[in-house]
């Protein structure tokens, strides 16, 4: 299930800066490498944040 720009639930959760919200989509199996219509994954937007805390939630 996606936005209509191609946006998981957990690309917008990184853009909300929820840690919490992050954790628990991953838990039901969020694939956090799912590219939105720009081509950005949860994990590169994670990245392009600079947000350590979910770049390190998404390295495990």
């Amino acid at each position: 299930l996606t936005s209509k720009d191609g946006q998981t639930a957990l690309v917008i959760a990184v853009g909300r800066n929820d840690v919490d919200l992050c954790r628990r989509l991953l838990s039901y199996g969020a694939d956090p490498d799912i590219a939105d219509k720009l081509g950005f994954s949860a994990r590169k937007y994670a990245e392009l944040f600079h947000n350590p805390d979910m770049v390190g939630l998404f390295a495990r």
